[in-house]
């Protein structure tokens, strides 16, 4: 049988243990939560916002809140203009998948817009919108070229 005092001091290194643990646990997701939370803005510097070309097709892209409408979902190949405007009360881009290459606009804050022109060969092309998390509530889709 344990004497008192012995029984004590292996109660405080139980608990010193476990919390040490929880306050591990803790930092580790607290860094996790700040890392969802960072800025994409660093993380890609791909983002093309070019005048448009002529001779080329145009296609208006209203990004609303969790979601994209176009003017068109197809165009011939060629360059395509993709002039975009964010309509949501958040900011928005527009990034689409050219040859393994994800080129995208600058982001827009709230009523601005501003045009990415691609040269695009025929097939579809997967675009989204690259503000974390966006994508997955909808701001997706494909565009086709004949």
């Amino acid at each position: 049988m344990l004497q008192p005092y012995r029984r004590a001091t292996v109660s405080r290194t139980i608990h010193f243990r476990a919390a040490r643990w929880l306050l591990l646990v803790t930092l580790l997701l607290f860094g996790i939560m700040l890392s969802a939370c960072g800025s994409d803005e660093s993380q890609d510097d791909t983002q093309v916002a070019v005048e448009p070309s002529t001779g080329s097709t145009t296609v208006n892209v209203t990004a609303t809140d969790f979601s994209y409408t176009r003017d068109k979902s197809e165009a011939s190949a060629g360059t395509i203009n993709f002039t975009i405007t964010n309509a949501g009360a958040m900011q928005h881009d527009f990034a689409i998948q050219v040859n393994g290459v994800e080129q995208k606009s600058t982001l827009l804050e709230p009523e601005q817009s501003t045009t990415l022109s691609v040269k695009l060969t025929p097939g579809t092309y997967s675009y989204r919108c690259t503000v974390a998390g966006h994508d997955l509530l909808g701001m997706k889709g494909t565009f086709v070229v004949n």
